[in-house]
């Protein structure tokens, strides 16, 4: 029998089917089967355990789609190791080169990283589709132009794929086609099938759903509805319901639909947000009490920051951190802002979903280390590779070594030439301080460079994608990468950071692997270095480095997709601005929206704009609905570029159905009452002791039993700064310090700018330039060796005009090969504009005779 579960949000499918399972497990049942998404299969298990009892593990489990083909394989064989990401986009690469003579569409630019990836995006979606090959060539046989060549070239490219993946391994599409070919052959078909989470299903997970129904076996499916379908927020979960009550008439089968009513849905302000965000025809509303609250501030950061706050506050009344999630769309923009907020202010966090591969340490050193060899040792490569502090010198030095860099402009071969320019500019004076910090300066030059210009020679030397990759390996050898992450993890571990710890092995894996994956997939595929380090690079990103969480009990932050947790008692949602809720279409892809239409003219169905929308109307309403207690929603005022952004819908019908009034977040307020003492006493500074928001403070702080440490901070404050020693008076401004005008306005405009710009002689990084004031002293140096040699040969009334002439070239150039290095480390259009002085210097020591 097929069994529909129909019901709004909150209306207790999961909580039944928990029930069932655990009935079914008292009564010694085996096969029960829970089938979810695979981000929420942990979450699901462990609420399953908690409802089903220690039994469970000897009856049942949670499986996602392709949990349940490992279980399939298992039994009746067929299985074979999957490809991830990064390996699939090594197979479109082998595949791309094994047609390339035969594409039309993408010809050009076949081998580019970009383009195979989203050729490997298209092949992912058409094969999800249940499209094929043949099906392909067929259409193309069927329209002409652009679109029948690039459906040729597809079917090609697809057919090569599939070819190449069938000798490296399977991919989760070659999964469950061969999951629907073999599980009514399995045991587990004589079981029971519950399916949770999902709101549609692609057409391989179709076929999957289609095999269970045809082998007869018991279906439960809960699926997210309202009754008069609300509008288009359940339209793809509704056209799921009647899909599967078709197959199961297709086949002869029972299908019953049960409807569930959520208990007092009108009651509650979120329940009625939720139950009326999409159909604009609200019945009366319930009291608002404070549960909806809708937020403003003026960037990320700071709405950041207000949330952690608010995170804190509720902490301290008494929620537990995992009952607390933080949600946004687009959540790679937020996490980098919300992780150092929530570390401010103390709140442990788990950041779930895909980070950004290459901006993690050993990623980025890679590849930073391989786009300084492919692209002349360009300043953002080199150091991109050495501020991550896995280079060959220590970070402490790497920032005199780039003042130097950036003041001499120093980039390519300049890299393998001792260096000789003064460490502060044109025509000082080379004392043994500067020389000294020079010899230092290039040592460190030398550090850097011996191991690059060994990649670099043995990636030349390379042919083969499998050479590349062991010039790659033979690299992190010498450099000891493997060490200094050890190294470096110990130390966080020491620290407490023990997620950053496991991180750091994590990341080690994940090179290693791809190192081998790219080695036995490619082969001997030609390749030349600046193909590697693209396609590698490109590959690393494909990965994912999130590790498990070092205790429960945090809060857990992520995009909208993935918030499954059911227990949540209250969410904050950021980032509700117009344009980012709802999410606009991106497009993309291989195919464009015109041509998509006319795929599905041509019965090649794949997902359009207006699809996704429903999909994305879904997924706003199944994360609303999860807070059993409050939503917080927020939005900056300001985008990441300068422009102003408004709010989202889900703000305007807050307050039609509400009267939710958004209000600007009180950052001081936040700070105030942050878990740290640091920001209360910057406020007590400021307001004095008599401010009741500080007394405030302070009894927090008190109840947090950190009467000491505020004690000690409270007394700095009020104390005198100290005086500083004679000798570190005049090791900052001299044995005798001058006061000028200047320096004496300085120092009554800004004591700590004085500080620092005639105390530590902080300035400002520049590029060394032959001003107005070096070409002055170039010409006295002319001058004056000029008049010197005339004087000794008698005068100027003694010599020619001609021989002037001469002396005048013979110092400039020695100027050139003293002061400047024969031009040896200046750009050619440097050298061109300087020669271009010597017409001015022989007039001017012409004009002198």
């Amino acid at each position: 029998m097929v069994r529909l579960i129909l019901g709004r949000a909150g209306a207790g499918k999961t909580g039944l089917v928990f029930r069932e399972i655990g009935e079914y497990v008292a009564q010694g049942r085996k096969n029960l089967v829970l089938l979810v998404p695979e981000q929420y299969s942990h979450e699901a298990e462990r609420e399953l355990c908690a409802a089903a009892g220690d039994k469970l593990s000897r009856y049942g489990e949670v499986l996602s789609f392709t949990g349940l083909a490992r279980r399939v394989f298992s039994q009746c064989g067929g299985g074979r190791p999957v490809m991830d990401r990064a390996g699939r986009l090594l197979c479109m690469a082998v595949a791309a080169q094994t047609v390339a003579d035969r594409l039309r569409s993408y010809r050009l630019g076949r081998g580019e990283p970009r383009m195979l990836d989203g050729l490997a995006h298209g092949v992912e979606e058409l094969r999800n589709a249940g499209i094929t090959a043949d099906m392909l060539l067929d259409a193309a046989g069927r329209t002409e132009g652009p679109l029948a060549d690039k459906l040729r070239d597809l079917s090609l490219l697809l057919e090569a794929y599939s070819a190449v993946q069938g000798r490296s391994g399977a991919d989760p599409a070659d999964q469950l086609e061969r999951l629907a070919d073999l599980i009514g052959d399995s045991p587990v078909i004589n079981g029971v099938f519950y399916v949770d989470g999902f709101s549609d299903f692609t057409a391989l997970e179709r076929n999957v759903l289609r095999a269970i129904i045809r082998a007869g076996a018991d279906l439960t499916v809960c699926l997210t509805c309202g009754r008069d379908g609300a509008g288009d927020v359940f339209r793809l979960p509704m056209d799921t319901a009647r899909w599967l009550a078709g197959t199961a008439r297709e086949y002869g089968m029972e299908c019953r639909e049960q409807w569930l009513e959520p208990a007092g849905e009108e009651s509650g302000p979120i329940g009625y947000l939720c139950g009326h965000l999409f159909d604009f025809a609200p019945a009366r509303p319930p009291e608002n009490n404070g549960a909806v609250t809708a937020v403003y501030a003026a960037d990320i950061y700071e709405e950041c920051e207000l949330a952690a706050a608010r995170l804190a506050e509720l902490a301290r009344s008494g929620c537990r951190w995992r009952d607390m999630a933080v949600a946004a769309r687009g959540f790679g923009d937020y996490r980098t802002a919300l992780e150092s907020a929530c570390a401010r202010y103390g709140v442990p966090v788990f950041l779930s979903g895909r980070g950004d591969t290459l901006q993690k340490s050993v990623p980025l050193a890679i590849a930073s280390a391989l786009e300084a060899v492919c692209r002349g040792y360009e300043y953002e490569a080199v150091f991109g590779y050495l501020k991550t502090g896995l280079g060959p010198i220590p970070v402490e030095d790497v920032d005199r070594l780039e003042n130097y860099v950036l003041l001499w402009g120093i980039r390519g071969s300049q890299w393998d030439r001792p260096w000789t320019m003064h460490p502060e500019g044109y025509n000082r004076d080379m004392d043994e301080t500067a020389r000294l910090a020079l010899e230092d300066l290039d040592r460190m030059r030398r550090a850097v460079t011996e191991p690059l210009r060994a990649l670099e020679e043995r990636m030349k030397q390379a042919r083969t994608a499998a050479e590349q990759a062991g010039a790659l390996g033979a690299f992190l050898e010498e450099t000891s990468l493997a060490e200094r992450l050890q190294a470096r993890a110990e130390e966080l571990a020491v620290a407490g950071r023990r997620e950053t710890a496991a991180e750091c092995a994590r990341l080690w894996d994940v090179v290693c692997t791809a190192l081998e994956q790219f080695a036995a997939v490619l082969g001997d595929m030609p390749m030349d270095g600046e193909q590697f380090q693209g396609l590698f690079t490109l590959m690393l990103s494909k990965y994912d480095v999130n590790v498990i969480p070092v205790s429960l009990d945090r809060v857990s932050a992520g995009d909208i997709d993935g918030m499954r947790r059911r227990h949540t008692r209250h969410l904050l949602l950021l980032g509700a601005a117009d344009g980012r809720i709802p999410a606009p279409d991106q497009g993309g892809g291989v195919f464009t929206a015109d041509e998509r239409e006319e795929l599905a003219a041509l019965g090649l169905a794949l997902g359009d704009a207006e699809e996704d929308m429903f999909r994305e109307l879904g997924r706003i309403y199944s994360c609303l609905s999860l807070p059993s207690e409050s939503l917080y929603m927020s939005w900056p005022t300001a985008d990441g570029e300068g422009g102003t952004t408004q709010p989202s819908l889900l703000i305007g019908r807050a307050e039609a159905l509400l009267g939710v009034k958004a209000r600007r977040g009180d950052i001081l307020r936040a700070r105030t009452f942050a878990s740290g003492p640091a920001f209360g006493l910057a406020l007590q500074s400021q307001a004095g002791d008599d401010d009741p928001v500080c007394a405030a403070a302070r009894e927090h702080f008190v109840r947090l039993g950190r009467e000491p440490e505020l004690a000690r901070l409270a007394a700095a404050s009020r104390g005198p700064g100290g005086d500083l020693s004679a000798g570190s008076v005049r090791a900052l401004y001299g044995p005798e310090p001058r006061l000028s005008a200047t320096r004496a306005e300085k120092f009554a405009d800004c004591r700590f700018g004085y500080f620092l710009q005639y105390g530590m002689k902080a300035r400002p990084r520049q590029q060394a330039v032959f001003d107005p004031r070096d070409y002055g002293t170039f010409m006295h140096y002319i001058l004056e060796n000029v008049a010197r040699d005339v004087l000794v040969e008698g005068g100027f009334a003694a010599v020619t005009e001609r021989r002037v002439g001469q002396l005048a070239d013979k110092y400039v150039d020695q100027y050139i090969d003293q002061e400047l290095h024969g031009f040896a480390d200046k750009t050619a259009r440097f050298a061109y504009l300087f020669r271009r002085l010597r017409s001015t210097v022989r007039q001017v020591t012409e004009d002198m005779w």
